[in-house]
């Protein structure tokens, strides 16, 4: 929960929470109609602003049309949840169960009555996603934005791009087909014989175990080399060597153990130091 709370505002991006819901599978549908928020909504209408209004218009024109259009689309997706309307043919929500559609070729086949929601959830259901995909798809922006070629306009450069990634992306589905006909593709219970559940896990429902791994730190003092060796124009012992790498880390350790001790009537500026200092002269006379 804890890697969720501190990533879910890079992860529920615009796109993710307007396929959300659009999404024609069933059991999406079903969890989206009980717990869908306002934030869903605003998002798929800060992408009809990006989208679908057009360049140029004056302000008063364009809160009219984006009156128009956000309208026509809830009530298109009131219909398209509720399975009436253009959406009542009892074939197509087969089609949705099955997983062989894609939702936006799902949308592209059976949404094209509509006026705003086929435009809008073809556009966000067709979003590749994966770092992978990701990075192949900066990887070939990068390409066609480089000095070779200077004069092609980002416009056409990201058109190339979104062709080599969906490419890309086509000829993974193929490579996996072809591994799961030979039967060589791993599943989930090929994961579950490596027992990495518990190291995926977060914190507040991980085993003891994992949890006492996790937030342990280890400090393994290996000897390197040149601690063993002398140091300076005439030489240091080695003696003299290792006790003061010895002192360095346990004044280091010390630093970060006394700053939560607070001696009463000193203030804590002083009540630090005088401990610093005691801690300091001790391991001076140990080493």
């Amino acid at each position: 929960m804890l890697a969720w709370k501190a990533s879910c505002a890079d992860l529920l991006h615009d796109f993710a929470r307007a396929a959300f819901l659009f999404s024609p599978n069933p059991t999406v549908q079903e969890y989206v109609i009980n717990n869908h928020v306002q934030a869903d909504k605003d998002a798929a209408e800060r992408l009809i602003a990006k989208w679908l209004l057009p360049e140029g218009t004056l302000e008063t024109e364009r809160s009219r049309l984006m009156a128009s259009l956000v309208t026509t689309l809830w009530k298109e997706w009131g219909e398209f949840c509720n399975h009436t309307g253009g959406y009542e043919k009892e074939y197509m929500w087969i089609a949705a169960c099955d997983g062989k559609t894609p939702p936006h070729l799902w949308h592209s086949y059976f949404s094209g009555h509509t006026k705003v929601l086929q435009k809008l959830a073809c556009r966000v259901c067709s979003k590749v996603l994966g770092i992978g995909s990701a990075e192949r798809s900066w990887k070939k922006f990068k390409g066609n934005m480089s000095a070779e070629r200077s004069k092609l306009s980002p416009k056409k450069a990201k058109m190339q791009a979104t062709i080599a990634s969906i490419h890309a992306a086509e000829n993974n589905d193929q490579d996996r087909a072809k591994r799961m006909r030979a039967g060589v593709l791993w599943d989930d219970e090929d994961f579950a014989t490596l027992h990495l559940d518990p190291h995926c896990l977060p914190l507040d429902c991980a085993p003891d175990d994992e949890v006492v791994r996790r937030t342990t730190r280890v400090f393994r003092g290996w000897i390197e080399d040149w601690e063993q060796e002398d140091v300076g124009p005439k030489g240091l012992n080695k003696g003299y060597l290792r006790s003061m790498v010895v002192l360095n880390f346990w004044i280091l350790m010390g630093a970060k153990y006394f700053q939560s001790i607070q001696i009463e009537r000193l203030s804590k500026r002083k009540s630090v130091t005088t401990a610093m200092n005691c801690f300091v002269f001790w391991m001076i006379l140990m080493t």
